[in-house]
């Protein structure tokens, strides 16, 4: 039995790969030890989505792609079409807001400012250290994905002509992002492809394995009958692998100043290794064993959860995350004093509760990010996948 085109687990996936960045971001230095460094290092959402990528575009495109000039022009509208008006809108109101408010935040007190916004808005902001989080914070991870994108064709051309390439490519890149770091060292130009541990971990140079697993994925499942097996045991082993990514990062000794495991060699190598591989054979787990994880996965509430999930990451921090977590803060702490108010001791040290606040910023940036998918990131997507932009009549 072939391998179906559309594979509802992986829609849920991307949900709580979104979620695990928001519990990344939204972690409490006051959270038990433990709690708080392992919340630190669920950055690994993005290295999930990274491989899912990766699989899905090899899936896709794999047997037709090509270099043409108009299956390229095709393959790239679609692209864009999917993320790129979200992107768009939400960095231009993030501007816009910052230039209302006189926020200079927003460019890292960089200038000039209408070139931030250029290298933002055309995804190479992410090749340099000093900006990389300018704009949309979370932003950094699309010029990783875009630089796949634009990639994929010519990585599948080379596979199509020498299988030896799914370990030859990944390597050379690597070795490339060596050279660059090397190259661009002496120019001070913004941090632009400088220092191994931004290049490494922030840049498609460092991040190529987790989309090339993804990739490898896809082509070993072209060859395989699609199976039910009844133990999930490439399921477990891929949340195992991907568990202990995670108690590396979270267990190494940081230097004082630094929260993230990530930043530690060992660190780096549990996300840029340990991570993939657990994600990848996680995913081969959902494709081939029945289990209550990937049925859970394939529900409808994971499945809406999961195609909004973009919206949701894209809002999950910055400005309108932040008024809604002032909205929240302030009506909680009015409930509170009411409860104080009228006695309601017990009920108030419930409420009070910052876990309690974040859960429910977390509702309301969902909510927000399904009016914002069903309004205006999915009729836009069909409307320019119909239409005839970018591609030549």
């Amino acid at each position: 039995m072939r391998l179906k085109m559309y594979v509802p687990a992986f829609t849920g996936i991307r949900a709580i790969a979104a979620f695990c960045v928001f519990l990344h971001h939204y972690n409490q230095e006051n959270y038990p030890y433990p709690l708080y460094r392992v919340f630190n290092d669920l950055h690994i959402g993005v290295s999930m989505l990274f491989v899912l990528s990766g699989f899905l575009i090899c899936h896709r495109y794999y047997e037709t792609s090509s270099i043409s000039s108009e299956w390229y022009s095709q393959y790239l509208k679609n692209r864009l079409a999917r993320v790129y008006p979200m992107f768009f809108l939400l960095s231009v109101l993030t501007f816009f807001i910052a230039a209302i408010g006189n926020n200079t935040d927003v460019y890292k007190q960089l200038t000039p400012h209408w070139l931030i916004i250029v290298l933002n808005l055309t995804f190479l902001r992410g090749f340099f250290n000093d900006i990389k989080f300018t704009g949309l914070a979370q932003g950094w991870s699309m010029t990783v994905e875009e630089t796949f994108y634009l990639l994929a064709p010519f990585f599948f051309v080379c596979l199509k002509k020498r299988s030896v390439a799914i370990w030859q490519l990944p390597l050379s890149i690597l070795l490339l992002g060596a050279i660059a770091i090397w190259a661009f060292k002496p120019l001070s130009w913004w941090g632009f492809l400088q220092n191994g541990q931004f290049v490494f971990i922030y840049t498609f140079f460092g991040r190529c394995i987790d989309f090339f697993i993804g990739i490898f994925l896809a082509l070993y499942m072209r060859n395989t009958v699609a199976t039910k097996r009844f133990f999930p045991l490439f399921t477990i082993m891929g949340m195992m692998l991907m568990g202990c990514g995670v108690a590396v990062m979270a267990s190494v000794t940081l230097p004082k100043g630094v929260h993230y495991g990530l930043y530690h060699p060992i660190g780096t190598l549990a996300n840029n290794i340990l991570l993939p591989v657990g994600a990848g054979l996680f995913f081969y787990g959902l494709l081939q064993e029945s289990s209550i994880i990937r049925q859970l996965l394939a529900s409808r509430l994971m499945q809406k959860l999961g195609k909004i999930s973009y919206c949701f990451y894209l809002i999950h921090i910055g400005w309108l995350a932040s008024i809604v977590c002032s909205v929240v803060n302030g009506g909680m702490e009015q409930m509170v004093d009411w409860l104080d108010d009228h006695e309601y001791w017990q009920l108030k040290s419930v409420l009070d509760h910052l876990t309690i606040n974040i859960f429910i910023v977390f509702v309301v940036l969902n909510t927000i990010a399904y009016l914002l998918w069903r309004y205006i990131e999915e009729p836009l997507h069909q409307y320019i996948k119909k239409s005839s932009f970018f591609v030549s009549n």
